[in-house]
């Protein structure tokens, strides 16, 4: 059984009750993280573990709230007496500019930590496959699909404007869960999509309109959009099930 974990829903400037972008992947075999915003180290200690409880890291894009919360999370594992490497990961492109996450973590951490770049083409960490996605973002940005040992299929897409190379794929991806961010209210539409975000129509339109199995779950949530979709949530009537993500929501395939 594959155990999803949203750690943080927020996006930057989000409500004060959702961390940052987080997500924990579990599979029995491999625990890999998606993105480490402020606040998961917390949320981490909830679940009673700390980065060094996770195999490796998967940062999708250089902005701090896909990262800073690294800094507070190798603190609590120093406090803790851990010094169990950590892998932080990364697609090519994103891969390159990687030392901005290194130096951004306490010195005496550093000799614990090492970094792997993902190829496009997708790379095996422990029982798990990650494959790069590129996003429409305002920076290079990769989202990344999960395929895990006990064969579940989890598509991240972290911070991108709709993005039709990723939707036209999914019938073919026999996807089982789709992770997407829904920063912005409908209102902002236009200034989502030049900013490299989805809106809340955006997503309704995706959700009503493709045909796909996946359950589609709604992350990288500001207050607004939060309610918005809670408001518009009745008025879905696909057959697949439409997840607004909270802190600590943990789904299970």
């Amino acid at each position: 059984m594959t155990t999803i974990v949203f750690l943080g829903t927020g996006a930057a400037g989000g409500p004060p009750y959702r961390a940052r972008s987080c997500i924990l992947i579990d599979d029995g075999g491999t625990r890999i993280m998606l993105d480490f915003g402020e606040g998961c180290s917390t949320r981490l200690q909830q679940l009673g573990m700390t980065i060094c409880d996770v195999d490796a890291v998967y940062i999708s894009h250089l902005h701090p709230d896909h990262y800073m919360g690294l800094f507070d999370a190798a603190v609590t594992a120093l406090e803790h007496g851990y010094r169990r490497k950590v892998k932080l990961l990364a697609a090519t492109e994103v891969f390159e500019s990687i030392e901005t996450v290194i130096n951004i973590l306490p010195q005496s951490f550093k000799p614990y930590t090492q970094v792997e770049e993902i190829p496009l083409k997708g790379k095996n960490i422990g029982t798990m496959k990650l494959i790069p996605i590129k996003s429409r973002h305002s920076i290079p940005t990769y989202g990344v699909l999960v395929k895990t040992g006990d064969s579940a299929n989890i598509l991240y897409t972290s911070d991108t404007a709709p993005n039709p190379d990723i939707y036209q794929s999914l019938e073919k991806a026999e996807l089982d869960i789709l992770i997407h961010e829904v920063t912005l209210p409908s209102k902002m539409k236009q200034q989502a999509y030049e900013l490299g975000h989805t809106s809340v129509s955006h997503i309704i339109e995706m959700y009503t309109d493709l045909r796909i199995s996946a359950t589609i779950v709604a992350t990288h949530l500001t207050k607004a959009s939060e309610q918005e979709l809670i408001e518009c949530l009745s008025n879905f009537k696909n057959d697949s099930p439409l997840i607004i993500a909270c802190d600590r929501l943990i789904i299970k395939i």
